[in-house]
């Protein structure tokens, strides 16, 4: 399996970047969720914006802030795996991404039905034929690109498990670190000694 991402960029590199803009993007998500959960609870908004929220839509910012906390969590895992070269960290950033891939494919494939049914979601405007296949060709290439990232990443999780499989076998112990190169201690043998070798009494 390839160890480089465009021909010429490590996945270690890519896992860092990508790692990197990830944890960005869901703790800015995660900070505005928490602080419009805060404004609602307390009303301390000056122009009394969140006063009318529904408990209902309270649920669901919470619900939303947990999740991107989560997300933001293990891409803080995935940054520092790709640092440290931690396997586990980096495989659970993985699994991340592959979970959030199936998500963003199931509300693709969602948002597609309302685009091709002839009406928004208000049930009001019908769409046109350019803006169906201008939406539809953002979508694709958006799967398209977050798969290729969950691919990479996935590379440097087999890479990392090579590389450990590679050095378990030829790790050294405590006895062949204390040893000599040119001089190994054997067993001991009675007649080895010079007093009691063969032809001395």
């Amino acid at each position: 399996m390839s160890k480089h991402f465009c021909f010429c960029i490590p996945v270690r590199a890519a896992v860092f970047v990508f790692s990197f803009l990830s944890f960005l993007a869901t703790a800015i998500v995660a900070a505005l969720a928490w602080y419009v959960t805060y404004e609602v609870d307390h009303g301390k908004h000056p122009n009394g914006d969140f006063e009318n929220v529904t408990n209902s839509a309270k649920i669901i910012i919470i619900v939303v802030g947990s999740l991107f906390t989560l997300m933001s969590l293990m891409s803080l895992f995935g940054f520092i795996g790709s640092i440290t070269r931690n396997r586990r960290f980096v495989e659970s950033y993985s699994s991340l991404l592959w979970v959030i891939f199936f998500l963003s494919l199931g509300s693709s494939v969602l948002f597609l039905y309302f685009v091709y049914s002839g009406k928004n979601l208000s049930g009001s405007i019908e769409h046109s034929t350019w803006i169906k296949i201008v939406v539809t060709v953002m979508v694709i290439v958006e799967l398209v690109l977050h798969l290729y990232i969950v691919i990479v990443v996935r590379r440097y999780v087999e890479q990392l498990r090579d590389e450990d499989a590679w050095q378990g076998p030829y790790k050294l112990t405590t006895t062949d670190v204390n040893q000599g190169l040119m001089n190994p201690q054997g067993p001991s043998y009675p007649y080895s000694d010079p007093s009691h070798s063969y032809g001395n009494v």
